[in-house]
């Protein structure tokens, strides 16, 4: 049975491999976020100007 300063070796060592993994999962998902938000300010930008041009 392992003790508790064997515990806390094991999550830390599995937290120092995953909190990488998860900061470069966190950064794809923003950038990707990024890109559908940029999509829809030049879609509204698009459909503003037209409306201002229709006028």
């Amino acid at each position: 049975m392992p003790t508790t300063q064997d515990e806390l070796d094991r999550k830390q060592l599995l937290y120092s491999f995953l909190i990488p993994v998860m900061n470069m999962y966190s950064q794809i998902l923003c950038g990707l976020m990024r890109e559908q938000v940029l999509r829809l300010v030049a879609i509204f930008s698009f459909g503003l100007l037209r409306a201002i041009y229709f006028l």
